[in-house]
């Protein structure tokens, strides 16, 4: 299990006594919008995940990706069913967007049914991994970006892409939702349908070994 550090920008469990709580040295507030803690689903020997559907997200009123350029982003993921298309935004599984609107200005990360989401300022500009997601397993993603602006994208720590891009991530100060896009709006927008735990946003490059996943 991640251990948050000084250089721990957001870490929410998703189970525990506080499973919704960010344990980073930021404490962000959270507002949980209908997740469920299920202490029933254990992704590699934690004590539970959180439970996403379409109109179920977290939601933080503040940009936590302000300001990074080296970083890494990981968390334990499992599907209820797989997503349906690939591109459309509307129907991917969302687990990070931070901005204004999906046509315009924001970060955003999602899965689709064949390919990963990437983009870090502008909607429009994604990159689009290839990936052939399956259900009813748990699985660990991480994405790293260092110094170089060399991009890496992992799924269960073996190296999926590598990529280079030096885009800022959105500066806006609209916040930062997880499972959810147009984290500003009233509107469901897409969702993520399974389970998530140990939502780790890091300033640094974690290494491999960091985490006996």
């Amino acid at each position: 299990m991640p251990t948050p550090d000084g250089n721990t920008v957001l870490f929410i469990p998703m189970y525990g006594d506080d499973p919704f709580t960010d344990q980073s040295p930021n404490s962000y507030s959270i507002t949980n919008n209908g997740v469920i803690a299920d202490s029933s689903m254990s992704a590699f020997g934690s004590a539970g995940a959180g439970l996403f559907s379409k109109s179920k997200y977290l939601y933080i009123n503040a940009n936590v990706l302000k300001g990074l350029t080296t970083f890494t982003l990981e968390f334990d993921y499992y599907f209820n069913n797989i997503p349906k298309t690939n591109n459309d935004w509307n129907n991917g599984y969302y687990f990070m967007s931070n901005g204004e609107n999906y046509s315009d200005t924001g970060a955003e990360m999602f899965f689709g049914n064949s390919g990963i989401s990437i983009n870090f300022s502008t909607y429009s500009q994604r990159t689009v991994i290839s990936y052939n997601p399956d259900d009813k397993k748990w699985h660990h993603f991480k994405i790293t970006r260092d110094e170089n602006n060399t991009v890496k994208i992992y799924i269960d720590n073996i190296l999926l892409h590598t990529y280079s891009d030096n885009r800022s991530f959105y500066t806006g100060d609209y916040g930062f939702a997880i499972g959810k896009t147009e984290p500003q709006s009233e509107e469901e927008g897409c969702g993520f349908n399974g389970y998530i735990a140990n939502y780790h946003i890091s300033n640094i490059v974690r290494t491999e070994s960091y985490i006996n996943w």
